[in-house]
C-alpha cells in the first residue's frame, strides 16, 4: 500500500529473495518485511514481536515461502503474488493468530505447514487500549486456488493467559476458502497447550484457557486425520 510504514524492504526484478532475522519488531498499523520479486522471496525469521494490527509480511510478486523459526506476531498480506505461497512453522515455531490480524493469501495453490515441534495458537486477545471490544474470529483466507493446511505440530484454539496479557475473550479460528486440513498432530479446543520462556514479548506462558467454548471453523473443508 502507497505510504505504508516498512521496517525491512527486499525488492528485486526476476531474481530471488532471501531475507534472514533473528528478530524483528515493528509498531503497530506498520508493515514489518516487504518483498517484491518475480522470483522466489524466502523469509526466514527466528522471531516477530509487533503491536497489534500490524503485518509481518507483504509479499508482491512470484512465489513466497515464509520460514517461521521462533513466536510470529502479526499478520501477512499475501494477495498480490501471482504464484503459490507457503508458510512452514518449523519445529519450536509458534504462530500467534489475533483476531484483529489480518491473515490473506493469494489465488494460487496456497500451503501452511505446521511440522512436527511446531505450534499455532488462536486468540481473540485485544491488547490495550480496547481491551473490552468484541471480536469475531482469528481468520487465515486462503483466497482461491486449491489450499492446504497440514498440521503435523500442536493447533491450540482459544486465547491465553500470560503475565503480560490478561484481557482474552474466546479463541475461535477461521480457515476460509480452506479445500484440505490434513492432521497428524494434536488439535486443543481450550485444552492447555504449552509452557514456552523467554519469548520475544517476555511471555512467561501461553496456553489456552481450559473453557472448552472455543470453535475451529472449517466450512467446506476436506478433514483427513
Amino acid at each position: 500500500a502507497s505510504g505504508e510504514t516498512r521496517a525491512v524492504e527486499a525488492i528485486s526484478g526476476t531474481g530471488d529473495i532471501t531475507v534472514n532475522f533473528s528478530g524483528l519488531q515493528s509498531g503497530a498499523g506498520g508493515v514489518g518485511v516487504y518483498t517484491q520479486t518475480n522470483g522466489v522471496a524466502t523469509i526466514n525469521m527466528a522471531s516477530s514481536y509487533h503491536d497489534y494490527q500490524t503485518t509481518v509480511l507483504r509479499a508482491v510478486g512470484g512465489r513466497a515461502v515464509f520460514n517461521a523459526a521462533g513466536e510470529i506476531w502479526g499478520g501477512f498480506d499475501m494477495t498480490a503474488l501471482t504464484d503459490s505461497s507457503e508458510v512452514n512453522i518449523l519445529s519450536g515455531g509458534v504462530w500467534h493468530l489475533q483476531a484483529n490480524d489480518t491473515h490473506l493469501f493469494g489465488a494460487a495453490d496456497d500451503t501452511v505447514n505446521n511440522l512436527a515441534g511446531g505450534h499455532v495458537i488462536s486468540q481473540m486477545q485485544q491488547p490495550f487500549p480496547n481491551a473490552n471490544a468484541t471480536l469475531g474470529p482469528s481468520t487465515i483466507n486462503f483466497g482461491a486456488g486449491d489450499d492446504t493446511f497440514n498440521n503435523a505440530g500442536v493447533l491450540a484454539v482459544g486465547p491465553y493467559t500470560t503475565s503480560q496479557a490478561t484481557y482474552v475473550t474466546r479463541g475461535d479460528l477461521a480457515l476460509a476458502n480452506l479445500e484440505t486440513f490434513n492432521n497428524t498432530g494434536l488439535i486443543l479446543m481450550g485444552a492447555p497447550a504449552f509452557q514456552a520462556t523467554g519469548s520475544p514479548g517476555g511471555l512467561s506462558a501461553i496456553e489456552t484457557d481450559g473453557f472448552y467454548d472455543d470453535i475451529l471453523y472449517l466450512p467446506g473443508v476436506r478433514f483427513v486425520g
